[in-house]
């Protein structure tokens, strides 16, 4: 069996960060699954209420500096906004690659 790591689990690895802490609630993100009805669809209801979970989720803990990792079908502007405590740097492979 090959155990699959994602971004955040190879910067734990190489030493670039010192914790990866899960923000998922499994039922919300099973909501938010664009596939569940065999056709690409985006439930924008369930989108919000899974952004809003990870951003609540986040803001529980102490750390001043947090790296949030999704894929780019995700924007949490609209959930951060709302708070004025955060500020969003939002980054793509796209624009990484343009420097």
């Amino acid at each position: 069996d090959i155990l699959m790591v994602g971004n955040a689990g190879k910067l734990l690895m190489n030493g670039d960060i010192k914790e990866v802490i899960p923000v998922e609630d499994k039922k919300l993100l099973a909501a938010d699954n664009p596939l569940k009805t065999g056709k690409f669809l985006i439930d924008k209801n369930a989108r919000e209420q899974r952004e809003g979970h990870v951003i609540e989720t986040m803001l529980k803990s102490k750390d001043q500096v947090m790296i949030l990792m999704f894929g780019r079908d995700h924007d949490f502007a609209d959930n951060i906004n709302k708070l004025n405590q955060v500020k969003y740097i939002r980054e793509s492979e796209f624009d990484r690659d343009k420097r």
